[in-house]
Order: structure tokens, then C-alpha cells, then sequence
């Protein structure tokens, strides 16, 4: 049961909310009375024919309904005001309560028992004490009884207001609310009034319009229909048919430019046509156009204006994709080209404008005659007959059909010899074996952090956040080898497939070379896919045990078993590092002197053939008594032998001396060598050319018999091919290089004391399968020397090898009897060229 100041609190809410809804529904229907009083008179003095108007008016007083409504009566019937806030009203009225009504009514919702609430006899005194001073006060006065009386007289103001045209003008007051009740429906006002207005007569004006686009030939595009505001490629023709409301006697399309085009005005007067057969509009520029329209009995007007919006034709762009910078090639590459166009409509042509020389005219290529935005082209070099040295510009365009070209920026071929692009290609072998010793030196830092923190786990007995960080930062490291071996940008698998890249463009038949990286590839594919990724899932995995055992939850023992396992993958990755240094280093150390050394001997064969070819013109003649010619050939021949002795230098200080893996070769025969090349040199420049041409003779056995030996000797190089001969003389009992008895002082290669060994067999399947090797590893132009030189140049056992080399290669098709002929053939031309030769000297 309610206290006696609850009950009192009570009655003065409800009396409160009494009073506010009385003034809220007065002002509600006062408000929709004037609003109905208002709208209804402006109705009946315009005479509104609108629908859309009068359907606004509706709305309208629909809308102070729903206002007045929530502001004056919502609020007061929902609102619910406390019993503290009524408390304070009764004691800003009554102030000798003191402040003391509103503590009692709170203490009236305690309970006696609340601990939290002080006293309670108190507060017993404190409710007792407010209700007696209470009991004399009406709480009804805190109300204001003047709001609710000033609605009242606003409501009756609102009636009287409304009664007075209802008393008046009853049926025109009954009209007024008909149609603002019924916006839609068909009651009129009484045409009695003079302030009734007339529709005016409406100027002549475009019912439809119906635009076709006809775009330019060129882009083979169909028309298509379009709207008012029309967008179009310059050169689009517009054809337009229009209807108008009413017969017209003149009709004109109005461009912005001031341009007026002349309108076909159908039989009826209402049909317009234009573009059809008579002035052709077409688009050529942005702006605006409209209708300029005159009917019959000569009202004039212009229609809207409609814009037009004029798209131009941009030229195409191209790029080229590929390469990306200058490219270096070999005279018989294959430059790959990937082309990439772009057009607003369609590419016609896309070609390729090379020059190879600045005062040779522009040559073309058509890489695609078609719609093809992007074109991918493997551009052959060789017919172009380049020589090392030059340097080809080229460039793509493309072409689109009105016709525009576009051009994209220079490249550049820079064409180089083959012995230059072998030093390139070298340099890249070195650059690679550098890039895997610097990830083996941070691999090898990756473990000995991972072993320092199990030592650190065996000696401990739990893990210290030092440990925590320490891991951290071995599993960054770790991660640093991860980019460096499977990452993209500069890591070593791009390095590897830059190198194929090169030799597969510029056709370098290098099968031991192209093996040997597609090898590292491969061993760089496996390393991503399998010891990585475990090595980083075991640290992430150690990472996370340390934190949960820093949290003393235990997971030490995993830590310590993920790094073990970290620590094996490590191990692995390591030695797979190691032994690929280590077969680059002795393949880069003997290969490059054995292909160096046959590229010698190559051009000194060639050097032979040329100075017995000018010997035959100059034989028993002076100097000074040589026609110019011949003085310049002879003069060209010793500066060519001299740059052989040159290279011979140059070739020994590199190699000879300074490899271990070439420790077995004569280094005083090879000066020796070079010396007897500066001596031929000396006899070409006097003209002693059978002298010179006996010397070459020589030199050219000598480099023979050392690059024999260094076939021979080479088989220390970590090749597959010699590896698994070796493997397979080991199984079969066969001794190798390494078990040879050293021969007696003074034993050259290719004597009889050598020929005489027992194992001469399996050597020379080596040495024949290392020469096949080589051969490959040539140079197509040199290659094709060699072919066109005479067999007689070749020792016997070089002749059956290239024999058997060429025979595999036709799949065996000749037959027993030919190759013996061939070889009679061969003995007799050596024969004779050996009776000139001691005729010559």
C-alpha cells in the first residue's frame, strides 16, 4: 500500500497529465481547422485544376495533423515523470519543505533493511516529520492552470474562424473540404467567378523524338538508336524523326555554333525528318541543339535544348612489354618481343620498325594484322646477317582503322660476338655462385642462432624472455633465406631462369651449362617446397611453445623438439648449398679454359687456311714488290696471328697457374706456344710464308695435343656425365684418372708410352663423351667453321669422334662401306697435303 506523500505524488502526475492533453488536443484540432481554412481559400481563389497541386494540399494537412499530434500529444500521453522530479516542483513551490520531500520519497523506495542506506529509524523520522508539515498542502498548485485555458481560446478562435464561411457560403465551404478530402476526384468550383483563369495557347512543341546514330565506316560499328541527349564519335551521322502536337508550316534544327539545318515536313504537317536525303547532320563537336518550330497560324517557339556530346578518335598506344630494357644478343639470337596495343575502338596492325643502321632506310614487321591487343613474337635474328658490334634500334607501332598510329618507345639489340656473350654468360655462372655462397654464409647464421638457443635450453631449466627474442630473431633470419632462394625480384631462382633465358635466346647449345641450371633449378624448386617451409613452421611452431611456457603453461619440451627438427631441415638446405658452390666453382674453372682453349684452335686453323690461301699469290716475292693488295692481306694476316698469341697470353695468365683444377698442364709448352705464334707472326709480315705456314702447322698440333690433355685431365669437374662414367669404371672394376701410374719424365700426351697404357680404353670413352660435350657447348658460326674446314686439320682420334658424333645425329643411315670410303678419301688428301707442305718449307 502506498504511503500517504506516494498517494499525493500520484494524484498530482495524473491531474498533470490531464491538463496537458486537454491544451495538446485543443491545439491539435485548432491547427487543422486554420490549416483547412487556409488551403481551402487559396483553393477557391486560384481555382486549382492540378491534380498533383491538390494532392499536395491533402498532404499538406494531413501533415499539420501528424505534427501537432506528436508534438502536443504524443509527449504528454506517453511521457511518465518521475516521483523525484515531482518532488522537486512541490518543494520550489512550498520552500518550507526544506528539500527534505524529496529524500522521503526516495527512503520511501529503500527498504528498512538496507544496510546501504543509513539509519533507519532516521529515515522513519525524516518521512514522518515531511508527511505532518504536508498534510496542509494542496500539491495541485504546482500545476499551471493558465496553459491549458490559453489553448482553449485558441481552439475557439480556430472555430469561430471556420463557422464564419460555413454560415456564409455553406456549398462553396462543403466544396472546399470535398476537395481537399478527395484530392482525386472530379468536384469542380462553380465557373461564376470573374477570378477564374484561362489556359493560355501553347506554343507548338516536339511530342517524340526517335534518334538513329550512323557511326563512321571506318570502325565497321552498327547504328544504333540513341537518346535526346545523343554522345557519339566525331564524323557520326544523326538521322532524326520527330513528331509535333500540331501542323507546322516551317521547321529548323538549331546547333549552337549557329549552324541551322533545314527540317523535311511530312504531308500532315507533323512528321520532321532530317538527315535522310537531304542535309546530313553530323556530330563534329560538342554543344547543344534544339527545334525551332513555327505552326500554321504563325505561332513560333524553341523547344528544349538536348546536348551533344562529341567523342574523338584518340590514336592507339602500344608498349613494348618485353624486353623491358636494351637487350643483348648474339648475331644469331632469337629476340623474344611482346607487344601490348591499346584503342578506343580496334587495333588494325601492330608492326615492328627496326633500322640497323642510321643511314639504312626503316625496315617493317608485321607482328599482327588483326585485333589483337597484346602479341607475343619470337623474332629471329639470324637473317639479318648482324655483326658483333652493332646496335639495332627498334621500336612497335600500331595502327588503328581511321588510320592513326601510335609508336612506342626504343629498344635496342646490341649484337656481340659469342665469345663475349660466353664471358657474359660466365659472369652470371659467377654471379649465381656468389648470390648461393652469400645464402649459405645466412643459412649457416640461421642454424648456429637455432644451436646456440637448444645449448641455452639444455643448460637452463626454463626459458627467459631473452630465449623469446632470440628465437624472434632467428626466425626473421630464416626468412631473409627464404626471399634470397624462393623470393621474387633479385633472388637466385630469377638469376637461374635469366641465364636459360639468354642461352635459349641466343641459341647457345651449351647442354652441360643448360643442364647443370636447369639442375639448380630444380634443387631450388625442391628446397621451397620441402626444407624450407618446414624450417619456418618448426621456428614459427618453437616461437609459439616459448610464449605459452613463458606463460607457465609448459611447452618447453616442444621448443627443444621443434629446433631439432629446424636444425635437421637447416642441415639439409646447407649441404645442398655446399655441393652446388662446389660443382660451380670447378665447372666454372676447367669448362671455361677447355671452351677458350677450342676456340683458339679454331681460329688458328682458320689463321692456317688464310695464310696458305695469300702464300699461293705471294710466293718468291718481296715486300716492298707486292701489289697493294696483297701487302694489305699479308699485313692483315700477321696482326690476326699476333692477336692469337695475344689471346694465348691472355688465356694463361686467367687460367694456367692460377686453377687448381688445370694443375696438370705444361705450363712452359703453352708460352712456349705463344711465342711460336709471335715467330709466325714475324714470318707472314716478311712474307717467308711456307716458314709461317709450317709454323702453324705446328702451333696448331700443339694446341691439339694441350687441349687433349685438358679433356683428359678435366675429370676431376663435377659434371653428371663424368661422374657417372667414373661411378660405372668403379663397379666394373676399371681403374680412373685418379689410380693412373705416373708415366716415365719426358712422356708427352699422345705417346707411345701413353698409347701403351692398359686402361687407354676407358680414357678415351671419356675423353670422346667430354668432346661430344664440348662440341655442344660451341657457338653455332663456330660449329659451322668447323664443318667447313678440312677434316685433315683434326688428329685421327678427334676425326672418329665428330665421325660418330655426326653419325649418331643421322640416326646411323650411313653405312659401313661409305665412312670407309670417306676415310680412304681422307688419307689420300692428307697424304697429298703433306707432300705440299714439305714442298712449302
Amino acid at each position: 500500500m502506498l504511503h500517504p506523500l506516494q498517494r499525493k505524488i500520484v494524484a498530482l502526475r495524473r491531474r498533470g497529465r490531464m491538463a496537458d492533453a486537454v491544451r495538446g488536443l485543443c491545439i491539435v484540432v485548432a491547427a487543422v481547422l486554420f490549416a483547412i481554412v487556409a488551403l481551402g481559400a487559396i483553393d477557391y481563389l486560384v481555382r486549382i485544376q492540378d491534380r498533383g497541386v491538390r494532392i499536395i494540399f491533402s498532404l499538406s494537412a494531413l501533415g499539420v495533423l501528424g505534427w501537432t499530434s506528436y508534438r502536443f500529444l504524443g509527449k504528454c500521453l506517453f511521457a511518465r515523470p518521475r516521483e523525484v522530479d515531482l518532488a522537486g516542483a512541490v518543494e520550489r513551490t512550498f520552500p518550507e519543505l526544506r528539500n527534505r520531500l524529496v529524500s522521503a520519497v526516495q527512503f520511501l523506495r529503500e527498504a528498512d533493511d538496507d544496510p546501504t542506506a543509513g539509519s533507519a529509524a532516521l529515515r522513519r523520522a525524516v518521512i514522518e516529520g515531511v508527511e505532518t508539515d504536508a498534510r496542509s498542502l494542496d500539491f495541485t498548485a504546482v500545476l499551471d492552470r493558465r496553459r491549458p485555458l490559453r489553448a482553449a481560446a485558441l481552439l475557439a478562435a480556430a472555430c469561430l474562424l471556420a463557422g464564419v464561411p460555413i454560415a456564409l457560403a455553406p456549398t462553396t465551404a462543403q466544396t472546399a473540404l470535398v476537395r481537399i478530402g478527395n484530392p482525386l476526384g472530379h468536384q469542380q468550383w462553380p465557373r461564376t467567378t470573374h477570378l477564374e483563369i484561362r489556359r493560355p495557347v501553347e506554343p507548338p512543341a516536339i511530342e517524340s523524338v526517335s534518334i538513329r546514330l550512323i557511326p563512321p565506316a571506318y570502325t565497321g560499328l552498327p547504328a544504333a538508336n540513341a537518346e535526346r541527349h545523343i554522345r557519339a564519335l566525331r564524323g557520326t551521322r544523326v538521322q532524326i524523326s520527330a513528331k509535333a502536337d500540331r501542323p507546322l508550316a516551317a521547321a529548323s534544327l538549331c546547333l549552337e555554333n549557329g549552324t541551322k539545318i533545314p527540317v523535311e515536313i511530312g504531308d500532315d504537317g507533323r512528321i520532321l525528318n532530317i538527315g535522310d536525303d537531304g542535309v546530313p547532320f553530323v556530330v563534329e563537336k560538342s554543344g547543344s541543339y534544339w527545334f525551332e518550330l513555327t505552326d500554321r497560324e504563325g505561332l513560333r517557339s524553341e523547344g528544349d535544348r538536348w546536348e551533344i556530346q562529341a567523342v574523338a578518335d584518340e590514336p592507339p598506344t602500344v608498349v613494348i612489354e618485353r624486353p623491358t630494357a636494351d637487350l643483348i644478343v648474339t648475331p644469331e639470337a632469337t629476340a623474344p618481343i611482346r607487344v601490348a596495343a591499346k584503342d578506343d575502338l580496334a587495333v588494325a596492325r601492330i608492326e615492328l620498325v627496326y633500322r640497323l643502321d642510321e643511314s639504312k632506310p626503316e625496315r617493317r614487321l608485321t607482328l599482327s594484322d588483326s585485333d589483337s591487343r597484346t602479341v607475343d613474337y619470337r623474332w629471329d635474328l639470324a637473317p639479318l646477317a648482324l655483326r658483333p658490334g652493332m646496335k639495332v634500334q627498334f621500336f612497335a607501332t600500331a595502327d588503328d582503322y581511321l588510320p592513326q598510329s601510335g609508336k612506342s618507345d626504343p629498344r635496342r639489340l646490341i649484337v656481340v660476338s659469342a665469345d663475349e656473350l660466353l664471358a657474359r654468360l660466365a659472369g652470371r655462372v659467377k654471379l649465381i655462385a656468389v648470390e648461393l655462397r652469400r645464402a649459405l654464409d645466412m643459412q649457416r647464421g640461421c642454424r648456429k642462432r637455432v644451436e646456440a638457443l637448444r645449448s641455452s635450453l639444455a643448460e637452463s631449466q626454463r626459458l627467459q624472455r631473452t630465449d623469446l627474442d632470440r628465437l624472434q630473431a632467428a626466425e626473421h633470419a630464416q626468412r631473409e633465406v627464404d626471399l634470397l632462394l624462393s623470393g621474387g625480384g633479385e633472388s637466385l631462382p630469377m638469376h637461374v631462369r635469366a641465364l636459360l633465358t639468354d642461352m635459349d635466346n641466343n641459341r647457345v647449345e651449351n647442354p652441360l651449362l643448360h643442364g647443370q641450371m636447369a639442375s639448380l633449378l630444380d634443387e631450388l624448386g625442391r628446397l621451397e617446397r620441402q626444407r624450407l617451409p618446414a624450417i619456418g613452421r618448426e621456428l614459427a611452431a618453437a616461437v609459439k611453445s616459448a610464449r605459452i611456457d613463458l606463460e607457465g603453461q609448459g611447452g618447453r619440451r616442444r621448443v627443444a623438439d621443434s629446433l631439432a627438427v629446424a636444425v635437421e631441415n637447416q642441415n639439409a638446405v646447407i649441404a645442398a648449398l655446399e655441393l652446388w658452390i662446389d660443382r660451380l666453382t670447378r665447372s666454372d674453372e676447367s669448362g671455361g679454359f677447355i671452351l677458350q682453349l677450342g676456340l683458339l684452335l679454331l681460329d688458328q686453323q682458320s689463321a692456317v687456311r688464310r695464310t696458305a690461301a695469300i702464300g699461293r699469290r705471294t710466293l718468291a716475292r718481296r715486300p716492298s714488290d707486292l701489289p697493294p693488295q696483297d701487302a694489305a692481306e699479308l699485313a692483315a694476316a700477321a696482326a690476326e696471328q699476333l692477336e692469337l698469341a695475344q689471346r694465348t697470353d691472355r688465356l694463361l695468365q686467367e687460367y694456367v697457374g692460377q686453377v687448381d683444377n688445370l694443375s696438370y698442364l705444361d705450363e712452359s709448352r703453352c708460352r712456349a706456344v705463344a711465342a711460336a705464334m709471335r715467330a709466325a707472326a714475324e714470318r707472314i709480315r716478311l712474307n717467308q710464308v711456307g716458314l709461317a705456314v709450317a709454323a702453324q702447322k705446328r702451333i696448331v698440333r700443339d694446341l691439339r695435343e694441350i687441349l687433349e690433355r685438358a679433356v683428359r685431365g678435366g675429370q676431376t669437374e663435377s659434371s653428371t656425365g663424368d661422374r657417372a662414367v667414373e661411378i660405372e669404371d668403379d663397379r666394373n672394376g676399371k681403374p680412373t684418372d685418379s689410380h693412373e701410374k705416373p708415366g716415365r719424365p719426358g712422356d708427352q700426351p699422345g705417346s707411345t708410352t701413353e698409347r701403351n697404357k692398359p686402361h687407354e680404353k676407358p680414357d678415351m670413352e671419356r675423353t670422346r663423351a667430354r668432346m661430344m660435350r664440348l662440341w655442344g657447348e660451341l657457338p653455332p658460326h663456330v660449329r659451322e667453321q668447323m664443318l667447313q674446314s678440312p677434316v685433315e686439320d683434326f688428329p685421327p682420334k678427334y676425326e672418329l669422334m665428330i665421325e660418330e658424333y655426326f653419325r649418331r645425329l643421322a640416326g646411323g643411315s650411313e653405312g659401313r662401306g661409305e665412312r670407309g670410303e670417306r676415310k680412304g678419301r681422307r688419307e689420300e688428301r692428307r697424304e697429298k697435303r703433306e707432300e705440299r707442305g714439305g714442298k712449302d718449307d
